[in-house]
């Protein structure tokens, strides 16, 4: 071999070492690049996965509120247990679901706890996928390149319940029974209607009052050019009281479904939604004094039934707010079968509390953050 061609050689032996370098860095790069892009896509999707699930458990803790914080609590955990996120159920704690209340103008949450969240209009909640919790994003490739093999990922959501555009009749007991109680039902009505007013758009609202027979304290008008004398009506609810009907008598919720049904016929419909709000502290009660005499308890009950068929045959959702001390669940049961549409029950124990329960049954939730 002569001298020339020992150094092309030796050349070409260096620079297929330089190659082999080269493609070597070239492929780890590739290696990384493809790493990155995998295990980024994943976190991508988790991320969705995640944001999805809290979403729609904001949605349902809020419509909950309407109930009771235990209630908002139990439908945002039972929507992420049936969600899937990163191939397995994503676990909310107490921890993770906050109540308080939302300022839209500022566009601000505040906190409430302990017995103040029975006020909350609003709920924020926490998704965390986290080593601490053991659910931490497991990565595939990015370890194999001295990346890291796990991400935390986080995301949160407020949703808070607003007072829309409805068309709303209060059916409110003032039964003798409901005597200790009607104070708080009376502001319930009142903080209603302030929520109405304070919503703005096309609603109207209208009050009956019944024990054994009805009266309409308020027919249904508009509460953006009503709503001084709407209030004053209200105001004048009590047991017993001047226009109020007589106490002497049974309960006959029905009598007062009727009043209501009475007013919604009577009145153009200026809102796209319809409601009628029972407001009771128990079951009817047969009386020969009620409207309609000569039904036993449980025929009252079936004729208030086939009213609330009534109403939703017209569209007008029928909510229920019920108070009951004695916490009886038979008495519950039939109240909660007067519900219609896309009303709730509500079912109250402490009076205090039957202020707040009127004003939240009514509200819609939104998403606001």
């Amino acid at each position: 071999m002569t001298k020339y061609s020992r150094a092309m050689a030796r050349r070409s032996r260096r620079q297929g070492g330089v190659a082999l370098v080269f493609v070597t860095v070239i492929f780890v790069i590739l290696v990384g690049l493809v790493s990155l892009g995998v295990d980024y896509g994943k976190l991508r999707s988790v991320k969705a996965e995640l944001r999805d699930t809290v979403d729609a458990a904001g949605r349902a803790a809020a419509g909950g509120l309407a109930v009771s914080p235990t209630e908002a609590r139990t439908r945002a955990k039972a929507i992420a247990a049936a969600s899937t996120v990163d191939g397995r159920a994503l676990t909310l704690l107490d921890s993770d679901i906050e109540m308080g209340t939302w300022n839209a103008s500022a566009r601000q949450f505040t906190l409430l706890t302990g017995s103040n969240e029975s006020l909350a209009d609003a709920v924020h909640i926490t998704g965390r996928l986290a080593a601490s919790r053991s659910t931490d994003v497991k990565l595939m490739f990015l370890p194999v390149v001295g990346g890291r093999s796990s991400m935390d990922l986080t995301t949160d959501t407020i949703c808070s319940r607003t007072a829309g555009s409805q068309d709303i009749v209060i059916v409110q007991d003032v039964s003798g029974s409901f005597s200790q109680e009607i104070a708080y039902a009376r502001t319930g009505d009142l903080d209603l209607l302030d929520a109405v007013y304070a919503a703005g758009g096309t609603s109207s609202m209208g009050l009956v009052v019944f024990t054994g027979t009805a009266e309409t304290v308020a027919t249904l008008k508009s509460v953006g050019s009503n709503y001084s004398s709407l209030r004053s009506a209200i105001s004048t609810v009590d047991v017993g009281g001047n226009a109020m009907p007589h106490t002497n008598s049974g309960t006959d919720i029905a009598a007062g479904m009727e009043a209501a049904l009475s007013l919604f016929n009577a009145y153009s419909q200026t809102s796209p939604t319809r409601c009628m709000v029972i407001v009771s502290d128990g079951e009817s009660t047969s009386s020969n004094k009620n409207a309609h005499p000569g039904l036993t308890d449980s025929e009252l009950l079936d004729q208030a039934r086939q009213d609330a068929d009534t109403a939703w045959a017209a569209n007008i959702n029928v909510f229920v707010v019920f108070w009951d001390s004695a916490n009886n669940s038979t008495s519950a049961a039939n109240m909660a079968s007067l519900v219609r549409g896309k009303g709730i029950f509500v079912y109250v124990t402490d009076p205090t509390k039957l202020s707040e329960a009127i004003t939240n049954a009514l509200k819609t939730t939104t998403m606001v953050k």
